[in-house]
């Protein structure tokens, strides 16, 4: 059981309605992971191809973890009224909220079963929120749109050069007829000199994660094979000359 700020909690979980309930034939995909432990709640949301984790501080009576329905937690969050909110985990991966005299019974599935979030690795890139929202404001309207894919281009491609404690970190996307980059000096680059090809809806969900945590200092961008902790399933395809 935890009880939370119920602003926070529309705020944060608003987060998730852009990644949870796309079509898919899993159930599990339109839910968001709870787990609260530590003073905080982890919420996660994924669609398989991004994956958005968002935290925020919560007073916790007893460590727990659900899976439920994202539009319903957002939506029953979204018509409370009190100041802070209660969340008890239940048999049967059932939740039971209480705010003031209201209370609801919500279902869930089997935390377990939602798909587990990779660890984050290196190489990475450290950048001010300020300067990555600017960098996919710039470049990501010139990627095509998901109905004009031929080829992958409705693709972002992030590119960085690493030296030491210093890089650059570079976004270019076309739709084929016009092209834009922009790069940026980077303070910390760890790693190999790596260029990797993220979908154009998954650039967009980051900058809503940006918008929504204007506070941050910094952002760590995290790479692996196949996923990053904003993980984004990378499509190593191709990209033309630039």
């Amino acid at each position: 059981m935890f009880e939370v700020s119920r602003k926070e909690l529309m705020r944060k979980s608003s987060v998730m309605q852009g990644i949870t309930g796309r079509k898919t034939t899993l159930p599990i995909l339109n839910n968001v992971f709870m787990k609260w432990e530590g003073g905080f709640l982890y919420l996660t949301g994924t669609d398989l191809e991004t994956t958005i984790q968002e935290s925020l501080e919560v007073k916790v009576y007893k460590e727990g973890k659900a899976s439920v329905s994202s539009r319903k937690l957002f939506e029953i969050a979204k018509e409370l009224s009190g100041e802070s909110v209660k969340i008890q985990g239940k048999e049967n991966y059932w939740i039971n909220i209480q705010c003031e005299k209201a209370v609801f019974n919500l279902s869930g599935l089997d935390p377990d079963e939602f798909p587990s979030l990779p660890a984050p690795e290196g190489p990475f890139v450290s950048v001010s929120p300020q300067t990555l929202k600017e960098m996919i404001e710039k470049t990501a309207f010139a990627a095509a749109s998901e109905e004009r894919s031929y080829g992958g281009l409705n693709n972002v491609l992030f590119a960085w050069q690493g030296n030491g404690d210093s890089g650059k970190l570079r976004l270019v996307a076309t739709d084929g007829y016009r092209l834009s980059l922009i790069e940026k000096q980077t303070p910390f680059v760890k790693g190999t000199d790596v260029g990797v090809m993220i979908p154009k809806r998954s650039i967009l969900e980051m900058k809503k994660v940006l918008e929504e945590n204007e506070d941050l200092e910094e952002v760590g961008i995290y790479f692996s094979a196949s996923n990053g902790f904003f993980p984004s399933r990378f499509l190593f395809g191709y990209c033309p000359s630039f």
